[in-house]
C-alpha cells in the first residue's frame, strides 16, 4: 500500500471507527486519483483510494476523519474509501437483478482491493463481522459489527445523493459476507 497525504478537510475524530463508507468514481490510475483529490481538497477528502489497478493508497490517516458524505456524524465514525471503476461500452450481465443502463461497475481486481482493505479495517478496529444493509436502517446493529454506509444513505440534503453507481451497490451484500468470512476464519 502506498501512503500519500494531501493537505484535506479532515478532523480528530472523538468517535470510536464503526463503519465503512464506501464511494465511487470514474476510472482513474493511482496518479490521476490524486490530481482529482488534490482539485477538491478544500471540500473533501477520503482516508483510502483504490486506483482502477486495485492500489490501495492511504490519503488521510485512519486517526482522523475524512469529509465526504455530508454528514459529520458518519465521516467522524467512518473510514471512507474511494474506489475507480470503469465505465463499460457494452452491458455486463453478471448480476441479473440490476438494470442494465448503469454502466459503471466495480472491476474483481478493484473489488479484491476492497476486500482486503475492509478485512484489514474490521480486524483492526476488533470487530468480527461487516453488515450491509440497503436501506440504511441499522437498528440493533451488534457491538462485535461494523456497517457499511454509503454517501445517498448518510447524506443530510437528501437521499439519492451519491456516487455510488446500481451495479456496485449490488455487489455489497457479497462484499460484507465475504469480509465476514475471512475475519471469521482468522
Amino acid at each position: 500500500m502506498t501512503e500519500y497525504k494531501l493537505i484535506q478537510r479532515y478532523r480528530e475524530r472523538d468517535v470510536p471507527v464503526s463503519r465503512i463508507t464506501i464511494h465511487c468514481n470514474p476510472q482513474f490510475s493511482g496518479e490521476r486519483m490524486t490530481r482529482f483529490l488534490e482539485n477538491l481538497q478544500r471540500y473533501t477528502s477520503f482516508n483510502y483510494l483504490i486506483d482502477k489497478d486495485g492500489n490501495i493508497t492511504e490519503v488521510i490517516p485512519e486517526k482522523y476523519g475524512s469529509w465526504s458524505t455530508g454528514s459529520p456524524e458518519n465521516d467522524n465514525a467512518a473510514i471512507n474509501i474511494l474506489c475507480s471503476l470503469p465505465r463499460e461500452s457494452v452491458p455486463c450481465d453478471w448480476n441479473a437483478n440490476v438494470p442494465m443502463q448503469d454502466p459503471y461497475y466495480l472491476t474483481e481486481t478493484v473489488f479484491n482491493s476492497l476486500i482486503r482493505l475492509c478485512v484489514d479495517t474490521v480486524r483492526k478496529y476488533g470487530y468480527k463481522q461487516l453488515l450491509w444493509e440497503a436501506d440504511g436502517n441499522y437498528k440493533n446493529v451488534p457491538k462485535d459489527a461494523m456497517i457499511i454506509t454509503m454517501h445517498k444513505l448518510v447524506n443530510p440534503y437528501g437521499k439519492g445523493q451519491g456516487c455510488v453507481p446500481e451495479l456496485v451497490e449490488a455487489r455489497f451484500g457479497d462484499l460484507a459476507s465475504k469480509v465476514t468470512e475471512e475475519v471469521q476464519d482468522e
